[in-house]
């Protein structure tokens, strides 16, 4: 949003480059403090003569399996609501653009407030379990809720609460595939279960983009919704996975 707002003052070019910017600012300093990176190597000479799991093993396993199904989930709710909500708002609500970029600034201002919050509370509980519940129940129920109010104000106020919900439960998420990755796996574990980030952003645009050629506003903020709520479902047998086994 911040890129989008740079554009309407100096154009997308200068916006672009800005960006960059912004990106070789990010590389100038990891550079800088690169010796306070670990690449591991002391970890993976611990486990050299440990017996290494095959991948066949780790990425059959139902609870691996699951936290992919949660990661596709996630990412078709959260794509569907950063690419279209300015275009739902001014079908369903006749909010013009900048009303409805200001409601997805919102939205994403919230969802980095409720991240901070969900670190503290992550470092605090092992309920990793009950607060993505939580947080995804809620931000499900306040996305539903935007089909129906009809003031600005009330709608930029929701998906704030929903953005934040949802943030809050962003480091649970990541301590929870933690927890069920087998030793000496989390390279192939993580990058497996990620890849349903980039399935769920590829099967939004297509499935949401169907609904509004339909005029089907609100069957696509229950849709959204929907997947949170199945998200939350695939949480609740991992942890009784990570029970049965032992974690």
């Amino acid at each position: 949003m911040t890129v989008f707002a740079v554009a309407g003052l100096t154009g997308w070019r200068t916006a672009l480059i800005i960006a960059g910017l912004f990106g070789l600012g990010a590389l100038v300093a990891l550079m800088n403090q690169s010796a306070l990176l670990s690449d591991g190597n002391e970890e993976r000479h611990r486990r050299s003569n440990q017996p290494s799991l095959g991948l066949r093993s780790i990425f059959l396993s139902p609870a691996i399996l699951l936290c992919l199904a949660y990661f596709i989930l996630l990412a078709i709710a959260t794509i569907g609501v950063q690419n279209f909500l300015p275009a739902i708002l001014l079908i369903l609500h006749g909010f013009p653009l900048t009303l409805g970029s200001s409601a997805l600034t919102a939205f994403l201002l919230g969802s980095s407030a409720g991240t901070i919050a969900g670190a503290l509370m992550a470092d605090h509980t092992q309920r990793h379990n009950s607060i993505i519940a939580g947080g995804l129940g809620l931000s499900a129920g306040a996305i539903a809720l935007v089909g129906y109010l009809t003031m600005a104000g009330s709608v930029i106020a929701i998906l704030a609460l929903a953005g934040f919900a949802l943030g809050t439960t962003l480091p649970s998420r990541d301590m929870l595939v933690r927890r069920v990755t087998p030793r000496g796996a989390s390279g192939r574990v993580f990058g497996f279960v990620y890849s349903g980030l980039d399935i769920g952003s590829a099967a939004a645009p297509v499935t949401v983009g169907i609904l509004l050629d339909r005029g089907e506003t609100r069957i696509v903020l229950w849709l959204l919704a929907t997947m949170l709520i199945l998200a939350v479902i695939t949480t609740v047998f991992i942890g009784r996975l990570d029970t049965r086994s032992g974690g």
